[in-house]
């Protein structure tokens, strides 16, 4: 009876921490730091889920700060979370699977949106989605990820923009970057090819400080985050 009993404590003790593993790994829309939905180039939908469960929260500051130090990249009271983020991807009402894409030491300014995707408006080009991180006081950086044939892909070159991607045809981005030494606007229009996961410059131009605002003030934010 001994032996029973104690092959049943080993059983529970087993189980039970199988179960506390499981239940903490759960993935869901309410326990994720980012979820939202995106298409592929067929117009299928997906649910890309974006999540840490050891993050750490803190406030923007100027005096007894460490990685949540005010610069550029943070203002005083910004919500910040530090973490290794990893990206889940669920099809329909499957269960999330992790895509092995992370996301190290990230500080995710969520006050900024740091995270963001770009809903696509046209048959034939994929959402993109990525991780926003600040270069300096006048530049932004992002590295777009993808859905194609039901996975996660990372897009291979890095954006550097002052102003965030915006749509302007089928697969075709423009972004403005200001440059402060001549005080000049760069604006570049980039095609993206959802087959080899690629952003080329078709072309660049620059701008006067004025010419080039002006024109930006036209744009229609095509991110959302």
């Amino acid at each position: 009876m001994r032996r029973v009993v104690a092959l049943f404590l080993v059983i529970f003790v087993v189980l039970g921490g199988v179960y506390d593993v499981t239940a903490a790994e759960k993935v869901d829309s309410k326990s994720s730091r980012m979820a939202f939905t995106v298409t592929d180039a067929k117009g299928k939908g997906y649910k890309i889920l974006i999540k840490d469960p050891k993050d750490q929260h803190k406030r923007g500051a100027y005096d007894h700060c460490s990685w949540n130090c005010a610069w550029a990249g943070i203002s005083k009271g910004d919500h910040l979370y530090k973490g290794n983020y990893k990206i889940y991807l669920q099809t329909g009402a499957n269960k999330p699977l992790n895509t092995n894409y992370k996301k190290s030491n990230y500080v995710y300014n969520k006050t900024r949106k740091m995270m963001y995707y770009i809903p696509s408006t046209f048959k034939g080009q994929p959402d993109l989605f990525g991780f926003a991180e600040t270069e300096s006081s006048n530049l932004e950086s992002i590295h777009f990820y993808y859905v194609n044939k039901g996975k996660v892909v990372k897009v291979k070159k890095e954006l550097l923009y002052s102003i965030r991607p915006h749509l302007i045809g089928k697969n075709l981005f423009e972004t403005a970057s200001y440059d402060n030494t001549t005080f000049k606007w760069l604006i570049t229009t980039y095609t993206f090819s959802p087959v080899k996961g690629s952003f080329n410059i078709k072309k660049e131009k620059y701008y006067s400080f004025s010419k080039g605002k002006a024109i930006i003030k036209k744009w229609k934010p095509s991110w959302r985050g």
